[in-house]
């Protein structure tokens, strides 16, 4: 049973309560006004030997609607100022955990709502702690705490029984496995702050995702001793890191990877090495990049080209003894303008760690034949760059970051059939997205396409 109170709801908030209510399950709601009473004046403030007054206690009816549904769904009952656990063993078999958290004796009696008590036996328990100074607090008297009977509990203690029932009206709910975790799914972070901060502020992120795309500038601008530090919690979690250097290609004002401008390109391999060096110490593995516009002057395409190449040849060789695989990117407004042209610019530069990372935008875009995009990721497919084209009123593409999960009908089919190509292939969000509900969405779209 889920208990829900309120009318605001996000998109995967109302996709899991639908999906829990279709598979049976019971849901309790409440409109926004029954929600909770007035909140108290003022910071509710911890005073000794006082209960924390709740800064939203629930108003008298939902309190009295919640009492009726729960109380339909207890197996056991002691007297209401008790505390009770219980944990079924097995058919008729349990074992309840009663406290008293008060300072004073209460009474103790157990009643079964789930068939006779056949056997009722208490389990031993060391108390030798009781006697330890500072057990109690100072204002409570041990005199006062009264003492454990067959039909009393003792002001502080906790006692354990071991219950057999003649078991009627109880429904065993069977096991469900958690599902497999998701595999091969990267959300390209745009927010400032760490990976970490970003992954926490997703309670379900490992239910969508199992890798994070985060900028070359993260690295960068980040120490080695802290880079150190949140791989250990990376590790942990077994989450997997890209790194994406396209945003900084631009020959200018960051990056060139070709040498018109000696101490400008000194820099840009400077920087490049130091973000190779620093993903090491991440624990990523895999580097996107992509090309950038050609000079205007003084340096023509051929000399561009073989700069390409050359510096491609550098990169591949520094990132290569790391395990680090490159991907060249299709990139909307950078050459190589085809897919076609990038598998020829990599098979030039003939490494083993350089990879394509197609983007199903500009190949829906270009309407690139499906076969042709088969062979081709074939031998030299490293990632999917998912997102969808949007046109202009003319019907020229201007961006080909759009999200899937709205886009006209024709272009998700297209971008569907694409990932279905090479489902083997990791898969990047590509998507420029507003907020978690278009995340989860977008998630949910390309989950049609490669489950």
């Amino acid at each position: 049973m889920l208990i829900w109170a309120g009318t605001r709801q996000n998109a995967e908030l109302r996709h899991k309560l639908e999906d829990y209510v279709r598979q049976g399950g019971q849901l309790v709601s409440f409109p926004e006004d029954q929600r909770v009473a007035q909140a108290p004046a003022g910071t509710p403030r911890g005073e000794i030997d006082r209960p924390l007054d709740s800064p939203f206690p629930l108003t008298s009816t939902a309190r009295d609607a919640l009492d009726v549904v729960l109380k339909a769904q207890r197996l056991f009952e002691v007297d209401p100022r008790l505390a009770l656990i219980t944990c079924r063993q097995g058919p008729g078999r349990y074992t309840l955990g009663i406290l008293n958290n008060t300072w004073r004796e209460l009474p103790l009696a157990i009643r079964s709502w789930c068939g006779e008590i056949l056997e009722l036996r208490e389990l031993p328990l060391d108390c030798s702690e009781m006697g330890a100074v500072g057990y109690l607090p100072e204002t409570v008297s041990t005199n006062a705490l009264g003492q454990n009977t067959t039909h009393t509990i003792a002001g502080g203690d906790l006692r354990i029984f071991a219950v057999r029932v003649a078991e009627t009206g109880v429904e065993e709910i069977p096991h469900q496995p958690p599902p497999p975790r998701v595999h091969g799914r990267f959300l390209t972070l745009r927010q400032p702050g760490t990976i970490k901060e970003s992954i926490l502020a997703r309670p379900t992120f490992f239910e969508h995702w199992d890798g994070v795309v985060v900028s070359w500038r993260y690295l960068s601008d980040r120490e080695p001793a802290a880079l150190k530090r949140e791989a250990g919690w990376i590790g942990r979690q077994g989450l997997r890191v890209a790194v994406d250097l396209a945003p900084g290609l631009n020959l200018y004002p960051d990056l060139r990877l070709i040498d018109n401008l000696p101490a400008d390109y000194a820099a840009s391999m400077s920087m490049l090495s130091n973000v190779v060096e620093k993903m090491s110490l991440l624990g990523a593995k895999d580097l996107l990049f992509s090309l950038h516009r050609h000079p205007e002057n003084n340096f023509t395409g051929e000399q561009t080209e073989t700069g390409f190449e050359g510096t491609l040849r550098r990169l591949v060789a520094a990132a290569a003894p790391a395990g680090i695989t490159l991907h060249l990117r299709q990139t909307f407004g950078k050459p190589p303008w085809s897919l076609v042209e990038a598998a020829r610019f990599v098979e030039r530069v003939g490494a083993a760690n350089l990879r394509l990372a197609p983007s199903t935008a500009l190949l829906a875009d270009a309407s690139m034949e499906p076969g042709a995009v088969a062979r081709i990721l074939g031998e030299r497919g490293g990632f999917w760059l998912a997102a969808a084209p949007r046109r202009d009123l003319s019907g020229q593409l201007w961006d080909a970051h759009a999200p899937v999960h709205r886009a006209a009908a024709a272009e998700a089919r297209a971008v569907h059939g694409y990932l279905r190509l090479a489902p083997q292939l990791p898969v990047i969000l590509d998507a420029i997205l507003d907020d978690g509900d278009a995340e989860f969405l977008e998630a949910t779209a390309l989950k049609e396409s490669v489950p």
